[in-house]
């Protein structure tokens, strides 16, 4: 059972969406190297809003996985493709 999560929170900047959305198709394959026990969700809210939720099974995986190949996929990009810094919460996941 998953107990714990990331909700993360990504502004596009105006006209990089389609980018974004192809960086996100391709930060999945990178996860699911990286956490193999995990579960892992990209997702759109709006024009230009993403988000990612992932759980983990402990804490110590999901600190981990900040440092991680994953998170630099994704912040390696920052200056090209996000309008703002990530909104990241770290979570607990009370029921499924």
């Amino acid at each position: 059972m998953y107990k714990y999560a990331l909700i993360v929170i990504l502004e596009a900047k105006p006209g990089k969406e389609d980018e974004v959305s192809a960086l996100l198709r391709t930060a999945r394959s990178v996860q699911t190297r990286e956490c193999q026990d995990s579960q892992w969700f990209a997702f759109r809210t709006g024009t230009a809003t993403f988000g990612v939720f992932h759980m983990f099974p402990d804490e110590k995986t999901r600190d981990a996985h900040l440092s991680g190949d994953a998170a630099g996929h994704l912040f390696g990009k920052w200056g090209d493709l996000f309008a703002s810094p990530p909104r990241i919460e770290s979570s607990e996941i009370l029921t499924a």
